[in-house]
């Protein structure tokens, strides 16, 4: 009847509510509930405000047409959007992803690579309770009156949405999608006055020509260290927390003050670093990852550090390695088997798997490895990518910040290598892989600045001001190993790519 609310509509929606906490609560756990409770209340808006919205239409169109079914296809498509998000909520709201960045070969890579079998069998589930919540709903809603129920309803979308406009952050995919949209339609679009030549962008993106003598070097051990999503401000921020004569409180001898990533992605960040060129893809799309899976078989760092005779490895203290970098030329890679892990979450230390691919544990684990490569081999080239600070359960279980666990691992470093006689013949490099990736921060300059600092016995203090990037750092690394080395250019500007 007209003046009778569709009561399977309004079971579907009841249901996809009830479903979207209950993922949420299953992933994030009710202790999270003050960091997910205002992008649920937004979706319970947009939600209920749909329903309203439908339910008026029937009202004014007497149920002339069949606009009434365009509500469940939406309803499964916002449903699915908010459970896929609550997989990976931390990094999905981080990145604000939204349908306009879906593609066909990330979609099928969400199913068949990242979402496991009990998060496939939930979202099958929340769809099953959303049709017998409308079947439910069609026996025992139907009596009730249509009107007074839309104003009840909208009064409270209406309150929500204003309590709502207070919130710096709301976490939802459904806000996203429409802060996007927004933009879209109201940002000016921005073009170059002058287009540059193809001469100078090859010249700012692509610095992998510029060789290097091959000389006797300074060191002959040389320890690059890769922090996770460090940016400068936040260094500074977390070191006065430290004890006075902690590694990070009291400072490497050469820091470089204005220097900043390439990409705001750990693997493509590294293989920046890596291949002194922009790697202009995202790493984990089968398009962006087939766009640089090819750097695999062409000359990088590793391949000039073993033409100095140096032996290589690459550190990670998780089972899985990096796709590509993990395949570079390497004389070792050094990274946790399962056996490993499971001894050493026996021995008291930090392991987890927060992501299918990342069952890891704390960096510390691969001292012991490291320590033995750089000591077995008369020179050696060491690249450990830091998993501390990858997975957030890290700092919540052990209260330890970043900067707290990164110092201490240096520290250890450093009194092993001296207990050895070793510490006067290395070269410690510590930097970041990249900044902060939050989407509503990227027009703040802070967030993209990463340190690098340069530690060595015989280091003079130096403050270096040139404006770099990680497409400079092996140049910059080939400054302190051999006399004759190029010396990196003070940029004009920086190429960053977003999240």
């Amino acid at each position: 009847m007209i003046d009778r609310v569709d009561g399977r509509r309004l079971g579907a929606t009841l249901a996809a509510l009830a479903a979207t906490l209950g993922v949420h609560l299953w992933q994030l756990g009710s202790a999270r509930l003050r960091d997910f409770a205002p992008g649920f209340a937004y979706d319970a808006c947009v939600l209920l405000g749909m329903f309203c919205v439908f339910e008026a239409l029937d009202w004014a169109l007497r149920r002339k047409t069949k606009l009434g079914w365009l509500y469940y296809p939406w309803l499964l498509f916002a449903w699915g959007l908010i459970s896929a998000h609550g997989w990976f909520f931390d990094a999905a709201i981080e990145r604000r992803l939204t349908p306009l960045d879906f593609t066909g070969a990330g979609i099928r890579y969400f199913f068949e690579s990242f979402l496991p079998a009990s998060g496939l069998y939930a979202m099958l589930a929340g769809v099953l309770g959303i049709a017998l919540g409308a079947v439910g709903g069609g026996f025992s809603l139907r009596t009730l009156p249509r009107l007074p129920v839309v104003y009840v309803l909208a009064f409270v979308v209406a309150t929500g949405a204003l309590a709502l406009v207070r919130v710096r952050k709301i976490p939802s995919p459904l806000f996203d999608a429409t802060f996007e949209l927004w933009e879209l339609a109201s940002r000016p679009r921005l073009s170059p006055r002058t287009p540059a030549s193809d001469q100078l962008a090859v010249a700012l993106l692509d610095k992998s020509a510029r060789t290097h003598t091959l000389e006797p070097t300074r060191y002959d051990k040389v320890i690059v260290l890769v922090m996770e999503t460090m940016t400068s401000e936040k260094l500074e921020l977390e070191r006065t927390q430290l004890p006075e004569d902690a590694f990070l409180r009291v400072g490497a001898p050469e820091q470089y003050t204005s220097y900043y990533p390439n990409n705001q992605d750990s693997r493509t960040g590294m293989l920046d670093m890596l291949f002194s060129r922009l790697i202009p893809y995202e790493a984990y799309s089968d398009e962006g990852y087939n766009g640089y899976r090819h750097l695999a078989d062409v000359p990088s760092l590793v391949d000039r550090m073993k033409s100095l005779s140096y032996s290589t490895a690459f550190a990670v203290a998780q089972t899985d390695l990096e796709d590509v970098v993990g395949e570079l030329g390497w004389d070792s890679t050094l990274h946790l088997s399962e056996g490993e892990i499971v001894r050493a979450r026996a021995a008291g230390l930090l392991c987890f798997a927060p992501d299918e691919w990342e069952r890891s544990c704390e960096d510390v684990t691969m001292l012991p490895p490291v320590l033995d490569f750089v000591t077995t081999h008369e020179r050696a080239f060491v690249y450990q990518e830091f998993i501390w600070g990858h997975a957030a359960e890290y700092n919540q279980v052990s209260g330890k910040t970043n900067a707290a666990y990164y110092s201490a691992y240096v520290e250890a470093l450093q009194r092993s290598l001296a207990e050895k006689g070793l510490l006067e013949q290395t070269l410690i490099v510590l930097t970041s892989d990249h900044g902060f990736r939050d989407r509503s921060m990227q027009d703040r300059p802070s967030v993209y600045r990463i340190p690098l600092w340069f530690s060595a016995p015989d280091l003079p203090q130096l403050r270096d001001a040139r404006l770099l990037s990680h497409t400079d750092f092996g140049m910059l690394l080939f400054e302190h190993l051999t006399p004759s080395a190029p010396r990196a250019d003070d940029n004009e500007l920086v190429m960053i790519v977003g999240p």
